[in-house]
């Protein structure tokens, strides 16, 4: 008898507030039936500034498919909480997958994912890209 697996990607492991996360769960139910595939995003808060808080949006079902593999999209709620790590708090998003095989205990895998406040992707795109090139200077020189 094999056992269940599954997998998770994300199409970014950045978003922000009000944006989706997306990616691709792929599974395998090993001998067991398959009964479903869900991916839940969700936020925790630790810290002694605070008490520990979980929430999120509702989980997704994703639409079985004989290759195992499904698509997926999770709306992040328009007023976050956004990622943060402090001295005395922090909240971190993680989104999950869980494979519901019946005959089998779920099997779920998860990754975290970054959420920035409206406006952050610009920001963060722009903080990781190459810098400029200056048109007047060729490679190994300094312009």
């Amino acid at each position: 008898m094999s056992d269940p697996s599954i997998d998770l990607a994300l199409d970014s492991p950045v978003t922000e507030c009000g944006d989706v996360v997306s990616g691709e769960v792929s599974w395998d139910a090993g001998s067991g039936v398959l009964r479903g595939v869900e991916v839940s995003l969700s936020f925790a808060t630790d810290g002694s500034a605070a008490p520990r808080d979980t929430g999120g949006p509702e989980p997704v079902q994703v639409e079985r498919t004989n290759a195992g593999v499904g698509r997926f999209d999770i709306q992040v709620p328009d007023r976050g909480p956004i990622t943060f790590e402090g001295r005395t708090m922090a909240v971190a998003w993680t989104v999950e997958a869980r494979l519901d095989v019946p005959s089998a205990p779920d099997t779920r895998v998860s990754t975290p994912v970054t959420v920035l406040p409206r406006g952050g992707l610009a920001l963060w795109a722009r903080q990781r890209a190459a810098p400029p090139v200056s048109p007047t200077s060729e490679p190994g020189q300094q312009g």
